[in-house]
């Protein structure tokens, strides 16, 4: 339908917004664009992973991802869907899609919008359509760019005079001699040897290479399309590691003469091969300044000095991390309008994702003083799935005004996973490592599961003079998730919408107002995301063989009776027009309730089962406003200015859990606060006598533990959003986005792993520190003896509020600046267009968070980079 009369939510994103980012993830360049859709990115390695959550968390411990959609065909559900053997958390499966493939990405939000795709849209639908050819003539679209990155915000550490004075003091504080097993960087090392270990291991530029390259043509019955693209990325880490991309897809359309049957066929594939150390490197920056060079002069790792080891991150690199994805995608659409008021409709798709890995750990990685051997890992693992959607449509007008609306289908799912993985040890050759028959020891392991979804669905539109509009789906989910008694279930949703601006007196008392639509949906929906056979009894190899024989011990507790989770959805919004729709404002109130809820139930040791799947009457609440505004600031012949803003606010609560207090789940969650809810200890400050974190004693007994903890608060976002400028004049275009956040995130220097005092660099932050008797100091004194007061006062700073810090930021997310030469300058090369283009990602960060980047709050895994790039796209 028509944005101005849906009865659902829909937010509409154009290919170009995400092609003007340099990014090869096409999800990342949704984040500040969407009201109600919080996008996080993990780290800033080629394929970085993400979460991503439209209005919230609905579910207490199952999933919660979106359904992605790439052409009428379901992806993965969410990040882990392929289970990778590294934890770097790169390689993601959304990394395989060309963002400049991309025509639109349209994310459903509400009850009405996402009725459509039933208890597999409980949580959001986020539709991807790749480019469709339009044109009837033949034309050739070439694109290339390159690019470099590097890491903007960083923690600052201290200096070799710094940490060393720091090492002293809390030698003394503890009354203990410094030695060459305690204190190597005080007795032995090179006291005037500084090593920036940032600039070593994260200082690097990455490198993108970029380049598309697109033919259509075809004519007025059959139109087609074919691309194909390859993408490079290498890392700030030093040595070879990065990742390539290459992808190619076909699409072609034909109709009849008679325009009655229509034949569509998409297929997309891409091969993805990332190669990356076995760990993040940025791990390893808190190494000691004054440590000895990791490597000598002839090249050789150096894994001591003075008989004392930190290990060699170096050594990292040669235990790469390869990981290949395969993707195809299929899809085909069979349209047949016998008439022009029925319509008879197939959807016939088809998606894998094969990831095939390999982690090699070779001896010259490894310490060789430990006589080391090696070792390589083997993982295969697919996931494909079929769908069939056939569909039946009819419209028909009564007397002049009133259009009616039917549509009945029904989806069959099948989706198929496969995992092997196979552990090679023993290795005493490097050479080898490549060959499982060479490996002394062999273990393997391997799953295998199916899951089917089937529906039923109906759908009735009504629409009084484009006026007044009702719409109502009704459906009939079932899950092979659940037992054989309850694997179906009922839902369903109506919308409405009142277009006001049609009415004559609302016209007469505002002509100012264009366009002015209230609109509303109620829906009751499904979740099952829950994992596969839960329900029935498992077993797993034993360790220990009997007579020889390997054994099976049970693994899970049979229980078949536990049922589909529900989510209740109602939503309130007015969207206006000003002005011929010159200024656009939407408004939206939404409430959903989730219970029913599928949670683990703790069972006590003698059942021989930790805990057993079942239903729960919990329920969990999200409701927020959202708020967007688009203006057409200035129009004339030469210069344009336009403008959008959202802003998204979303509350999360547990508005029940019977029994909580007297569950396994006391210390997890609290009644009337949000799912993500941190519980610890409230911190006092540093007692100005002994230098010793002070935390209070709520319960009065004299022992500070986990009988102390109260609800400290969230890092749920307060409010979130972004706001896009964009500017053209004659030739060029400039496009700014900037993004924000207003949240809590943990803390980057309370946090910070180890005693403050050990032997690894800090940040510089706690030099403000206690030193004597008196001080007043933020953080408390130095130490290194690991059984000290203080010691044990650091893991419960890890556990209080006083790791919750403001994480709040403002960041410039995306600059997009192109010029168009003029037709008349490119008319001798027969060219159609030609634009030059200059994009830089993550250009500043406002903040007060004092770690490397409030998004990701992590101070062991790579910062987003900043990341410029220049290219070229003409079109023939």
């Amino acid at each position: 339908t028509s944005r101005k009369l849906n009865t659902g939510n829909v937010v509409k994103i154009n290919g170009s917004q995400i092609t003007n980012q340099p990014i090869s993830n096409p999800i990342l360049g949704l984040e500040g664009l969407v009201p109600g859709l919080l996008i996080t990115q993990t780290n800033g390695l080629p394929g970085s992973r993400f979460t991503a959550l439209i209005r919230g968390q609905n579910s207490i411990q199952n999933g919660n991802s979106p359904l992605f959609i790439i052409d009428g065909v379901p992806f993965l559900s969410d990040n882990d869907a392929l289970t990778q053997l590294n934890g770097v958390l790169a390689n993601s499966p959304f990394n395989s899609i060309d963002p400049n493939a991309i025509e639109s990405i349209e994310i459903l939000k509400d009850a009405d919008a996402t009725a459509i795709y039933g208890s597999r849209g409980a949580n959001g639908v986020i539709l991807i359509t790749t480019k469709k050819t339009k044109a009837e003539r033949n034309s050739l679209s070439l694109n290339i760019s390159r690019g470099w990155g590097k890491v903007t915000r960083t923690i600052q550490l201290m200096n070799t005079q710094q940490y060393l004075e720091m090492r002293k003091e809390a030698f003394l504080n503890d009354g203990i001699i410094p030695t060459n097993n305690n204190a190597p960087d005080l007795v032995s090392w090179n006291q005037n040897r500084y090593t920036d270990w940032k600039k070593e291991f994260i200082g690097g530029t990455a490198q993108t290479y970029n380049a598309q390259l697109r033919y259509s043509g075809g004519n007025q019955f059959t139109k087609f399309s074919v691309g194909t693209g390859y993408y490079k990325e290498t890392t700030v880490f030093p040595g070879e590691s990065g990742d390539k991309k290459t992808t190619a897809d076909i699409n072609i359309n034909h109709k009849s003469s008679d325009n009655k049957l229509n034949l569509n066929f998409i297929t997309s594939y891409s091969y993805d091969n990332s190669l990356l150390p076995a760990q993040d490197l940025t791990t390893f920056i808190n190494l000691p300044p004054n440590s000895y060079p990791l490597k000598d002069a002839a090249g050789n790792y150096v894994w001591r000095e003075a008989d004392y080891s930190v290990g060699n991150p170096l050594a990292l690199l040669r235990q790469k991390n390869e990981v290949a994805t395969d993707r195809l995608t299929a899809n085909s659409i069979i349209t047949y309008r016998p008439t022009n008021s029925l319509e008879i409709k197939a959807n016939f798709g088809y998606n894998k994702v094969s990831a095939d890995e390999k982690i090699a750990s070779p001896i010259v990685a490894q310490d060789p003083a430990y006589a080391p051997k090696g070792s390589a890992v083997f993982g295969d693992n697919f996931i494909r799935t079929w769908i069939i959607e056939p569909q039946v449509s009819y419209k028909f007008n009564l007397k002049t005004k009133l259009r009616i609306e039917t549509l009945v289908g029904s989806t069959w799912q099948k989706t198929e996973s496969e995992r092997k993985l196979i552990t090679g040890d023993g290795y005493t050759n490097d050479e080898l490592l490549g060959s499982i028959a060479a490996a002394p020891y062999i273990t393997a392991t391997n799953t295998k599961i199916q899951y089917h979804y089937a529906a039923v669905f109906g759908r009735i539109g009504i629409d009084w003079d484009n006026k007044y509009i009702i719409n109502i789906t009704g459906r009939r989910d079932g899950s092979s998730r659940f037992g054989p008694d309850n694997r179906f279930a009922n839902f369903g949703a109506a919308g409405a919408a009142w277009i006001f601006s049609k009415e004559g007196f609302i016209q007469k008392a505002m002509p100012f107002l264009s366009f002015g639509k209230l609109r509303g949906s109620y829906g009751l929906t499904g979740n099952d995301q829950i994992g596969n056979y839960q329900y029935l009894d498992s077993y797993k190899g034993t360790i220990f063989a009997y007579d020889g024989q390997p054994g099976l011990t049970p693994s899970r507790l049979f229980n078949s009776n536990y049922s589909w989770e529900k989510n209740k959805k109602i939503e309130l919004a007015v969207e206006l027009g000003f002005f011929q729709d010159k200024l656009t404002l939407n408004l939206n109130y939404y409430k959903n309730k989730s219970d029913n809820q599928i949670i683990r139930y703790s069972l006590p040791a003698q059942t021989g089962f930790t805990d057993v799947l079942l239903n729960f009457p919990g329920m969990v609440q999200n409701k927020g406003y959202e708020i967007s505004v688009n203006a057409e600031i200035i129009k004339t012949k030469n210069f344009q200015w336009n403008t959008s803003f959202n802003i998204s606010h979303n509350e999360n609560k547990l508005v029940s859990f019977p029994g909580l207090a007297n569950s396994s789940y006391s210390s997890t969650y609290v009644i009337g606060k949000p799912l993500n809810a941190y519980r610890g200890l409230h911190f006092t400050g540093v007692d100005v006598q002994t230098g010793i974190y002070q935390f209070q004693d709520l319960n009065k007994d004299g022992i500070i533990d986990n009988g102390d903890y109260d609800y400290l608060g969230t890092t749920d976002p307060k409010y979130f959003g972004g706001l896009s400028n964009s500017f053209s004049y004659k030739g060029f275009q400039l496009n700014i986005l900037l993004e924000f956040r207003k949240q809590l995130g943990r803390d980057a220097v309370y946090s910070y792993s180890g005693i403050l005092g050990a032997l690894q660099n800090q940040p510089v932050y706690i030099l403000n520190r206690w030193s004597r008797p008196g001080d007043m100091a933020p953080y408390q004194k130095y130490s290194q003896d690991f059984t000290s007061p203080a010691s044990s006062s650091t893991n419960n700073i890890s556990q209080s509020d006083a790791i919750l810090t403001d994480a709040s930021y403002i960041r410039l997310k995306n600059v997009a600046l192109s010029y168009n030469i003029p037709a008349g300058w490119i008319k001798k090369l027969n060219a159609v267009s030609w634009k030059f283009f200059f994009h830089i990602q993550n250009l500043f960060t406002i903040t007060k968070y004092k770690g490397h980047d409030p998004e990701s709050q992590s101070l062991s895994s790579l910062p987003p980079l900043r990341m410029i790039t220049v290219g070229t796209q003409v079109n023939f």
